[in-house]
């Protein structure tokens, strides 16, 4: 993980050196021709961007959980990927010639996902996994009087070497946040290309329409939706509100502020953070071993226990479901399955203790409790052997599971973006906040609608 990062951190040095070096001479020429014509406009060369997404702002913490982006650029030619494809496309489309002004710049992204219950360590059936992704790009943005063609050329890495798990521990430890527990199960490691083509059209500078193409092994979509404005208004097309859309502010020679709202709809065919898809390779090679109530079945039939069912789910979910925290209404359940409590008590006399700690604790189950769940399991020694063979068959076959586990896509989804943007020659500010329809077939008890802030900032100089 950490010579990525290291090899991630030196390409962005000897790119930004190598910037510097063209913009030296590019300020070179321009003070030359201002000599010539003091009419020019003085308007920056270079932008320095930082971004960070996060959803705790919008009292959420799943999914799409966290984002940081650096990004480094100039409103002039810089050669990368990304504008060398503008070239091929000057020399092939004449109106890619006739732009009226340009952006390139390169850019580091990482993203963290999480499933809803960050709590317990083995697969969390029916939810999204953990993944995390990094990924170095270069951006070009064209634009023209009232419209605006976007390209960005990626290179990353899905999986541990993109550092999410450490990443999101240091950030749980200054926050006092509990660490999600199930890192263990992330998307294993592989490398990503991806192609991002955004175009955005402007009849008038409140009301526009904006178009995506993803292509790669990250994410293969298509977005489509309006943009609306309101407010002091210079720029004659908008910039990207949140990382989704990486089009660049536009260089302005006035303050500008306004509010913006927009809605997409988006056909997705591929995302990386899920593994899935009609011909993913990472297809779930144990579908049932996520299933807890499925384990939980296995677990019953070969214990052969005389217990009641509600006790034995209790002595199966602490020692082999991570101590998953329990619905209320399967609580409630539990407790009248065990009603009353004084027949336990003379073969369990710590009985009490435990249901305090597996019925009505929201956290990790105790180490005492995991210690009473095992004397329980093992109770008078008479199913030793086969009890012992059937810890080792769970914890086998959880392990081979979370190996190859996927959750199948969602094609179709909805995303509502709104905020604030403000706006000067020598600086700008980005507030958004998206909601949008989860990216996957979730289990029945999780929210099918995800939310999170995005904060974009920057100085032009």
């Amino acid at each position: 993980m950490s010579l990525l990062k290291q090899a991630f951190f030196v390409v962005i040095i000897v790119i930004l050196s190598h910037s510097n070096f063209f913009s030296l001479q590019s300020e070179e020429k321009t003070s030359k021709d201002n000599t010539l014509d003091n009419s020019v406009p003085t308007t920056a060369k270079r932008v320095l961007k930082l971004g960070i997404e996060n959803d705790v702002i919008l009292l959420s913490d799943r999914e799409y959980t966290h984002g940081t982006r650096l990004e480094y650029g100039q409103y002039e030619f810089l050669h990368s990927p990304s504008a060398w494809i503008f070239l091929g496309l000057k020399k092939l489309i004449p109106v890619f010639a006739d732009n009226s002004k340009e952006y390139n710049g390169y850019a580091l992204t990482q993203k963290l996902f999480t499933p809803q219950n960050t709590i317990r360590k083995d697969i969390a059936h029916g939810e999204r996994p953990y993944a995390g992704y990094m990924q170095a790009s270069s951006i070009s943005t064209y634009w023209w009087k009232q419209s605006s063609f976007t390209v960005e050329t990626g290179f990353g890495e899905i999986g541990s070497n993109a550092g999410g798990e450490y990443f999101q521990s240091q950030v749980h430890k200054v926050i006092g946040a509990t660490h999600p527990q199930g890192w263990k199960n992330q998307i294993p490691n592989k490398t990503i290309y991806q192609l991002n083509l955004d175009y955005k059209y402007f009849w008038i500078k409140e009301l526009g329409i904006q178009t995506t193409v993803k292509i790669g092994n990250f994410d293969t979509s298509a977005s489509l939706g309006p943009i609306f404005r309101f407010g002091k208004i210079v720029s004659p097309v908008s910039g990207g509100f949140t990382f989704n859309d990486p089009t660049s502010v536009y260089p302005v020679d006035d303050t500008e502020y306004y509010f913006f709202i927009k809605p997409e709809a988006v056909y997705q065919s591929w995302n990386g953070t899920l593994q899935a898809g009609k011909d993913s390779f990472q297809k779930m090679k144990h579908h049932t071993s996520a299933d807890s109530l499925y384990r939980y079945a296995i677990f019953d039939a070969l214990t052969r226990s005389e217990e009641k069912p509600g006790f034995q789910f209790l002595i199966f979910n602490t020692l082999f479901n991570a101590g998953n925290p329990i619905s209320n209404d399967l609580s409630l359940l539990i407790a009248r399955d065990l009603t009353p409590i004084s027949d336990y008590k003379f073969r369990y006399p710590t009985i009490e203790y435990f249901l305090l700690e597996t019925l009505l604790n929201e956290g990790l189950p105790s180490r005492t409790a995991r210690s009473l769940a095992y004397s329980y399991l093992l109770g008078d020694g008479t199913n030793l052997n086969n009890n012992l063979i059937v810890a080792s068959k769970i914890f086998l076959q959880n392990s081979e599971g979370s190996k190859h586990y996927a959750v199948p896509i969602r094609n179709f989804q909805g995303k509502l973006t709104l905020g604030f943007a403000l706006q000067r020659p020598d600086w700008f500010i980005q507030l958004a906040a998206e909601i949008s329809t989860l990216d996957y077939i979730p289990s029945a008890d999780i929210s099918l609608v995800h939310r999170y802030a995005s904060l974009q900032a920057g100085l032009k100089f």
